[in-house]
């Protein structure tokens, strides 16, 4: 037993600060070195401390006290014990003067809630934390896109010809006819645009329209009643002959052994760099060699002020504002508006961190193509299902996850079937990511290995990140001479705690970074 104990005291030592390490060592590596068995996960908001515990004539003890913040049911409590802490979600909650349950409770009220029946002895003054919220939960929405939106589609390049007598399309090697008497139209230079707009509605059969071929010789009149059930007609031959094509397989095939990539080229490619920063960093960053294209990252804190600079400094076309993680209800109407003034100003290429952001885009977009939307690494894909499911949101280009190594970007659709895929290659990574400041002022954070991290406010987040940057940089060859010529650096969530002052700082091979894990084994 006085063993035991020692190594609980170890282990407590060890795992006394809240972060872990991201990957294991190696495949024998024991769990205890890797999170801490008796503390998972945060403790939350301090919320009071226990007063009493009582208990009823029927057994159930009740413990007192007064909390800080509302409580309701469902919420999650955790109190701090010596050796493991005690986490129960609150069952039966009342109002400590009158007895009478509640489903909610104020902050300031004197309150019971109902204990675990095999929850241990509470000491007085054991401080109890909120560690689940129902109102935090309601705060963030939920997005339900419709299945259409959602829809792997087809882009096709199509024919549409009109004859007196017959209107005919063709894509994909199918051609589908319908008899008619067409007269001559009155002002023939609409009939395409007509027929382009009839078109757009494919995606309801599965496909979209990438291109058509209007051939229209007579200038003669498109009833719009006809190219529908024309188009219904060859869009159902299209899904059969694509259904005959495509072999069958389930979500399991995808853990068999894919097949050996094909070698690496010996030709280098020349890369396409992107630096995503931080709104509130100064354009000073991209130095004088500047990067193929620049993504500004927005927060709930972000005015268009706040991005003049940017757009004086880095070319439109090469300009991308990307929209934050986490976005809370209340926090949609102003990004929204901010999203609205950077159209006014002409820019249509924005970066979603989640489905959350891509709605929001959705919403405001008044045609199908009006933006450029792409997805970064939050939006975790790394799976081919996953990456299908990314192309049917219509986006253009995806960031791969620090996680993704070289077997698993191989494994990934490459274009034209999938989304073309940027690397990211270093990172100020969060370690976590918090919706209220951590309890750290007063103090250094170091990491196990005595690295400095450094805590970015970053609108509604907090972002803690490691002075050590995470890099790739080194395996930069074999990314080009595998075909992965688009690079991203992502300084962004340092925030204005930035350690450095030129992201050409991070290319440099004896600059500190953290251990990559690039030629790692497929996840």
């Amino acid at each position: 037993p006085a063993q035991l104990e020692q190594k609980a005291d170890d282990l407590r030592t060890i795992f006394s600060r809240p972060w872990t390490p991201l990957y294991t060592t190696n495949p024998n590596t024991a769990p205890e070195a890797i999170i801490d068995p008796l503390c998972v996960g945060h403790r939350g908001t301090p919320i009071g401390t226990v007063q009493r515990v009582r208990r009823d004539i029927d057994g159930t003890r009740w413990l007192a006290f007064t909390s800080k913040r509302p409580l309701e049911r469902h919420d999650g409590i955790q109190v701090d014990l010596p050796g493991r802490p005690l986490g129960f979600p609150v069952d039966r909650m009342r109002d400590a003067k009158t007895r009478k349950l509640a489903v909610t409770l104020p902050a300031g009220v004197p309150l019971e809630i109902a204990l675990p029946h095999d929850a241990p002895q509470l000491p007085n003054g054991a401080t109890i934390y909120h560690s689940a919220s129902q109102a935090v939960r309601r705060a963030f929405p939920v997005p339900k896109p419709r299945d259409t939106e959602l829809r792997t589609l087809h882009p096709v390049d199509l024919t549409l010809t009109l004859a007196p007598t017959a209107l005919t399309l063709e894509g994909l090697g199918q051609k589908a006819s319908l008899p008619a008497n067409l007269a001559p139209a009155k002002d023939p230079a609409q009939s395409k645009a007509a027929a382009e707009k009839l078109l757009t509605r494919l995606g309801d059969e599965g496909f979209t329209l990438r291109k058509l071929t209007f051939k229209n010789p007579g200038g003669l009149f498109l009833p719009a009643s006809l190219l529908n059930t024309l188009r219904r007609n060859w869009a159902e031959q299209a899904r059969g002959a694509l259904s005959a094509a495509t072999k069958p397989h389930s979500p399991a095939d995808t853990l068999l052994p894919s097949a050996p990539p094909a070698p690496p080229s010996s030709t280098p490619a020349k890369p396409r760099n992107t630096r995503k920063v931080a709104a509130q960093q100064s354009p000073a960053i991209l130095g004088e060699t500047r990067p193929e294209a620049v993504v500004v990252a927005l927060n709930t804190a972000t005015t268009l002020a706040d991005l003049l600079p940017w757009r004086d400094a880095v070319p439109h076309e090469q300009l991308r504002f990307a929209l934050p993680v986490a976005l809370r209800n209340e926090a949609l109407g102003p990004m929204a508006a901010l999203v609205g003034q950077l159209m006014d100003l002409g820019f249509r290429r924005f970066e979603c961190a989640d489905l959350t952001s891509w709605q929001l885009l959705r919403d405001l977009q008044p045609s199908c193509d009006a933006f450029d939307i792409t997805a970064d690494w939050t939006w975790y894909a790394t799976n081919p299902e996953a990456a299908v499911l990314q192309q049917a949101c219509g986006l253009t280009a995806a960031v791969t996850s620090p996680e993704a190594n070289l077997p698993n970007l191989l494994a990934l659709p490459r274009p034209p079937e999938g989304l073309p895929r940027e690397v990211l290659v270093a990172q100020y990574a969060p370690l976590f990511i918090a919706l209220t400041r951590p309890l750290t002022e007063g103090t250094t954070l170091l990491g196990r290995n005595g690295e400095r991290l450094h805590l970015a406010h970053l609108g509604h987040l907090w972002a803690t990140f490691d002075e050590r940057p995470w890099s790739t940089v080194e395996d930069i060859p074999d990314l080009l001479a595998h075909g992965f010529t688009r690079l991203r650096i992502d300084l962004s969530w340092a925030g204005t705690e930035l350690p450095i002052e030129n992201w050409r700082e991070l290319l440099t091979p004896t600059f500190p970074h953290l251990q990559s894990h690039f030629n790692a084994p497929r996840l």
